[in-house]
């Protein structure tokens, strides 16, 4: 088997690739082989009610069956991506103004979105071929298989976070019929579309849109990464005017917008989008969002400043219900590094705009997935900026009665992943979260330390030394790698 180098991966969808194999893996078993060829949208998921594969495990004396769960679970992971035995072959390249070089490389059954040569998203596929030719006639995304652990890690957060407040609940939704007051979530930045596509596909009482502002990005996902063929609308043209043209029902919000089932693209800049969303919720003409998701990179892999203004989150806070929750996928590094302190001051930022934060890292500490969550909701928007800071500094103490434990995120999660059968354990992706404090220490660092982070729901004397360990910072092991400086 060839090593994982054959793949190059970027972490945390940013800055420059790097090789996998240097991310020194451990050996793991061969991969089981995948079967290929279905058409339509693949769902391995159980009826509502059943168990997920990773919690319906077979007998413990069975280890052959053990055994082979394992690896077809793993398989459809990132791990398998990683380490499948193929070359790679470019199914997709088209220039565009606004991040480069954007191409989808085919591995197996999985397919790489990259900017340049950033890696931005990851699907796993199925492909339709005539039995004559073995010619590839359709290509369709399994909705099931989320394939990053980042991503894994973003929604189990988000939806354990939900399922803790009844109001935000995901699964307890009024459904997606009545457009104007479907409960939904939106997500910032489209990417592959395998997250949007795998929370539609769990929760379909859910309406998710997501904002993406490249024509090409979106042209990939439907010709080469397995988003099925979506209608198309022009920001300058009118609902009806589209609808007529096409002989079609018209279709919910304004903006160019694509349109698959409970599933919605619109083609635009995201921090439009947002001020014109959180104008909407405000007047009552549409409903606010359970959880906005925050995953937006350009060719360098690089977030938009606009996407990280407090302009921009204050129009979050007005969109998300109270209750609901912003995630935001950043780019980790070392103590003391620029990094670590972008992360930082993006946590910083979130707990003054939404709410208290809760911070986790992931299977490498690259990544680092940020979730603040939404105390006072929609009508915090127009607050005076004085006493809304002062509420928010209250309500993220770290033993604020507004978050949650390490043991509510994992059962909440792991019981929601069973209920709606994921593939992985959910639970095991959240229950390392740490509450995070604003302290902004002045000293001579460079970048200072901005945040205190401690395990979410268990008390550690923060003069410690090991209060001092935890965290989400990147390991000094890693402090060699310029991509954490």
């Amino acid at each position: 088997v060839p090593t994982a180098r054959a793949h190059p991966v970027c972490f945390a969808s940013s800055r420059g690739v790097r090789a996998v194999g240097e991310r020194a893996w451990s050996a793991r078993a061969p991969r089981v082989s995948g079967a290929s060829g279905a058409s339509g949208v693949s769902s391995r998921r159980p009826k509502r009610g059943g168990a997920s594969p990773a919690a319906a495990s077979p007998r413990w004396w069975d280890v052959k069956a053990r055994l082979e769960t394992a690896l077809r679970i793993d398989e459809r992971s990132e791990f398998g991506y990683l380490e499948h035995d193929s070359e790679g072959e470019t199914v997709f390249r088209e220039r565009s103004s606004l991040n480069g070089d954007v191409h989808v490389v085919k591995h197996g059954p999985w397919r790489s979105l990259r900017f340049n040569e950033v890696e931005q998203g990851l699907s796993y596929v199925r492909e339709t071929r005539d039995e004559a030719t073995g010619e590839v006639l359709r290509v369709t995304a399994d909705a099931d298989v989320l394939g990053y652990e980042y991503l894994r890690c973003m929604t189990a957060a988000a939806a354990a976070m939900c399922r803790l407040d009844v109001g935000a609940d995901w699964t307890r939704v009024d459904g997606v019929d009545e457009k104007k007051n479907a409960s939904r979530v939106v997500c910032v930045g489209l990417g592959s579309g395998a997250m949007p596509a795998f929370i539609a596909n769990a929760f379909p009482e859910l309406l998710v849109e997501v904002v993406e502002i490249d024509d090409v990005v979106v042209d990939a996902a439907e010709k080469a990464l397995g988003l099925p063929g979506i209608r198309t609308r022009r920001a300058e043209e009118t609902e009806e005017t589209t609808d007529k043209k096409a002989g079609v029902e018209p279709e919910p919000p304004s903006g160019r917008q694509k349109s698959l089932g409970n599933l919605r693209v619109v083609i635009g800049d995201a921090s439009a989008f947002m001020a014109s969303a959180a104008a909407a919720v405000q007047r009552g003409e549409a409903s606010a969002a359970r959880a906005i998701f925050l995953d937006a990179f350009d060719g360098e892999g690089e977030t938009p400043p606009r996407l990280t203004s407090s302009a921009f989150l204050r129009d979050c806070a007005a969109c998300v219900a109270p209750g609901g929750v912003v995630v935001a996928n950043c780019f980790n590094g070392v103590r003391g590094s620029k990094a670590r302190h972008g992360a930082e001051s993006f946590a910083v930022a979130l707990s003054r705009e939404i709410g208290p934060v809760t911070s986790w890292t992931v299977e490498t500490p690259v990544n680092v997935v940020l979730a603040a969550r939404s105390v006072f909701g929609a009508s915090s928007r127009d607050d005076d900026e004085t006493e809304k800071t002062t509420r928010m500094t209250k309500a993220s103490s770290s033993k604020n009665v507004n978050r949650f434990s390490r043991a509510e995120l994992r059962d909440a999660a792991r019981a929601l992943g069973a209920e709606r059968g994921f593939e992985w354990d959910a639970g095991e992706r959240v229950r390392r979260a740490f509450w995070v404090e604003v302290v902004e220490e002045k000293d001579a660092e460079a970048f200072p330390r901005l945040i205190r982070e401690q395990p979410a729901g268990i008390d550690v004397n923060p003069l410690s030394a090991l209060a001092a360990r935890m965290g989400t910072t990147m390991p000094r092991e890693w402090e060699e790698d310029e991509e954490t400086k």
